[in-house]
C-alpha cells in the first residue's frame, strides 16, 4: 500500500485519551486543541498533494471517542463527538462509508475527472497522472488535459490554494499541439474575479499574460448549475453579504519557465525591463497590481507567441480605479421557446453577453508577499497600521525579485558544483539570510540591510571572489551594489526627516529611475561577449 499522500482519499489521526479530544470536558468555546491543529496540518498536506481536492476529511479518534472533521479553505468543521462503545453502529457505519463513498463525496472537484494511467501516458506522453478538465467559463465546448504535475501547488491550508497546471486542449482521441497555463485558485466573494480585470485591460501590452478563458468554477445540480463555493460545500444558504471562498480557473497563455531559470544575464535583465513595462502598462490604467514576486513574472518558452520573452502575470489582487469599467462574460444558455398555446415551437441559439459595472470591489488592504514586499509596507503590517499602497512600492518589488533571483541561480550553481563545498555553504547562507526568513520581524530587518543585494559585494566576498567572476557579470554586480546603496539613502533619508532635519532629496523607486539602471547593465553586459550570451 503507498504511503504517499496523493494516493489517499481521506486520513485517521488517533490519540490514547479522551482529554486530547477536540472538545474536552471543561475547555473553553474558542481553545483549538493539538488534535485540531495536527490533523489541519494533515490536510493542508493532503490538498497539496491531491490539487483537485476542495476539502479533507478525516477521522480523529482520541480514546474510546470519535468525530469526524472536513477541513476547507475557510477552516474544519468537526462533526458532534461520540463513543465507539456507547455508538458502535455509528461508529461502523463512519468506517465503513469513508472505506466506500464516492471520490466526489470525499472533496474531489466534480468539474474534474482523472484519466486512467494508460490514456493519461498514450495521451501526454508522461508517467503522472492526467486529469480531464470540464470546460472554463464562456468557452462551453473545449475540455483541457493536465500535462504533467503542477508547475505550482500551494502548501497553505487557509487561503487561496492556487494550483498552476500546463494544460492542452482535449480533442478526443489526441490533444492539441499548443499548450497552455491553467490556473485554479479560490477567490473572494468580496473580491473582483481575475477574469474580469483581465479582460477590462484596455489595449495590448507583449509583457502580459493572455486570457483565453476563464470564470467560477460551477457544478451541475438538478440541471443547474451551481458555483462551488465554501458555503456550497458546507450546505449553508447563498448569502451574498457573507463572504465566502469561490473557486476560480483561468487558462493563460503563454506557458513560462520561472525567471529564476534565466540562461544569461541579459536574459534575466530584459526580462525584469519587460515585466516593469508591463507594470506601467497598467497603471497607466489606474490598475496597480501589488503582487510582484519572483513567481509572477515569467520567461517565454516561446518569445514568438508573446511578441516579447518574458511576461507578468497573477493580476488576481490588482487594485482597480472605484470608477473603473469592469467587463464579464456570461454564458446564456439555450432556451425553449413557445407559442401561445404554450407548446414547444424551438430553442434559442446559446451565446455570450458582456456585462460591465462601473463599480469595483475594495478587498483586502493588504496584498502581497512578504519577501517582496516594500521596506514601507512591511513597516506598516509590522507596526499593525495601514498604508496606502502605490506604483513605487510595486517597483521595489522588482528589485527584490532581482536580488532574488540571482542569489537563487547561484545557489542552485554551488550546489551543482559541489554540495559539501565551501561554494554552497557560502550561498546557501547568504541565500538563508536575504529570503529564508518566516517571521514579518526577520524579513524587515533583512530588508533594512538590504541583505539581497550585498551577499556579492565585492568588500566582503572574500574567498567567494573567484566563484562569483566565474557566475555573475560585473556589470550585474555593479547593479545590485548600485540597488544596495540606493536602499541604504533611502532610510538614512527617512530616518533623518522623522527626526525633521533637511536631507538632500533620494528619488524613489520610480518605472523610469529602475529602468534606466537596468538599461545601463544591459547595455553594458552587450559588449561583454562573456556574459551576454547563453550560459
Amino acid at each position: 500500500m503507498s504511503r504517499l499522500w496523493r494516493h489517499q482519499s481521506a486520513f485517521v489521526e488517533v490519540k490514547p485519551a479522551k482529554e486530547q479530544g477536540p472538545k474536552p470536558a471543561g475547555s473553553k468555546a474558542d481553545t483549538i486543541h493539538d488534535v485540531v491543529v495536527q490533523s489541519a496540518d494533515y490536510a493542508r498536506l493532503h490538498m497539496s498533494s491531491r490539487p483537485f481536492l476542495l476539502f479533507s476529511v478525516g477521522l480523529l479518534i482520541f480514546g474510546s471517542q470519535f468525530c469526524v472533521g472536513i477541513f476547507d479553505r475557510s477552516g474544519v468543521v468537526l462533526s458532534p463527538v461520540h463513543d465507539m462503545w456507547e455508538d458502535i453502529k455509528l461508529f461502523i457505519a463512519t468506517v465503513r462509508s469513508l472505506a466506500s463513498v464516492d471520490s466526489r463525496d470525499l472533496g474531489l472537484d466534480p468539474s474534474v475527472r482523472l484519466l486512467g494511467d494508460e490514456d493519461g501516458l498514450r495521451l501526454t506522453g508522461i508517467d503522472y497522472p492526467a486529469h480531464l478538465i470540464d470546460p472554463i467559463g464562456v468557452d462551453t465546448t473545449t475540455r483541457w488535459c493536465t500535462v504533467g504535475p503542477p508547475l505550482w501547488s500551494s502548501i497553505s491550508f487557509i487561503g487561496r490554494g492556487t494550483v498552476v497546471w500546463r494544460v492542452r486542449k482535449y480533442l478526443g482521441h489526441k490533444l492539441s499541439d499548443e499548450e497552455f497555463v491553467m490556473k485554479t485558485a479560490w477567490r473572494s466573494n468580496k473580491r473582483d474575479k481575475e477574469s474580469d480585470i483581465y479582460t477590462s485591460i484596455k489595449g495590448h501590452c507583449a509583457g502580459l499574460s493572455r486570457l483565453i478563458t476563464g470564470g467560477d468554477v460551477h457544478v451541475l445540480v438538478e440541471g443547474k448549475p451551481e458555483r462551488i463555493t465554501v458555503r456550497y460545500l458546507r450546505r449553508e444558504s447563498d448569502d451574498a453579504q457573507a463572504e465566502t471562498p469561490i473557486l476560480h480557473r483561468l487558462i493563460l497563455s503563454p506557458v513560462g519557465r520561472p525567471l529564476w531559470d534565466y540562461r544569461s544575464d541579459i536574459e534575466l535583465l530584459q526580462g525584469l525591463i519587460s515585466a516593469l513595462d508591463a507594470h506601467q502598462f497598467l497603471w497607466k490604467q489606474q490598475i496597480l497590481h501589488r503582487d510582484i514576486s519572483a513567481g509572477n513574472i515569467l520567461l517565454a518558452e516561446d518569445p514568438e507567441d508573446l511578441g516579447a520573452a518574458r511576461f507578468l502575470n497573477d493580476i488576481e489582487f490588482a487594485h482597480m480605479p472605484p470608477n473603473a469599467e469592469l467587463s464579464s462574460l456570461e454564458y446564456i444558455p439555450p432556451v425553449t421557446k413557445y407559442n401561445d398555446n404554450l407548446r414547444p415551437v424551438g430553442i434559442t441559439e446559446s451565446a455570450t453577453r458582456r456585462r460591465t459595472t462601473f463599480e469595483t470591489q475594495r478587498g483586502a488592504a493588504l496584498t502581497g508577499t512578504f519577501q517582496f514586499m516594500a521596506i514601507d509596507v512591511l513597516e506598516a503590517a509590522f507596526a499593525k497600521r495601514s498604508v496606502e499602497h502605490t506604483p513605487e512600492h510595486d517597483v521595489e518589488s522588482f528589485a527584490w525579485v532581482l536580488g532574488y533571483c540571482i542569489s537563487r541561480k547561484l545557489y542552485n550553481r554551488a550546489y551543482a558544483i559541489k554540495k559539501a563545498g565551501p561554494e554552497y555553504t557560502s550561498m546557501k547562507a547568504s541565500f538563508t539570510e536575504a529570503f529564508g526568513s518566516l517571521s514579518l520581524r526577520g524579513i524587515l530587518s533583512s530588508r533594512r540591510a538590504a541583505s539581497p543585494f550585498s551577499w556579492c559585494n565585492e568588500t566582503i566576498s572574500g574567498p567567494m571572489e573567484p566563484f562569483f567572476r566565474d557566475h555573475i557579470s560585473e556589470p550585474l554586480r555593479r547593479l545590485l551594489s548600485t540597488l544596495q546603496s540606493h536602499v541604504g539613502q533611502r532610510l538614512v533619508k527617512k530616518q533623518v526627516e522623522d527626526q525633521e532635519l533637511g536631507l538632500t532629496s533620494v528619488p524613489p523607486f520610480t518605472h523610469e529611475t529602475l529602468r534606466k539602471r537596468v538599461q545601463t547593465a544591459i547595455q553594458q553586459l552587450q559588449g561583454d561577449l562573456s556574459f551576454s550570451g547563453i550560459q
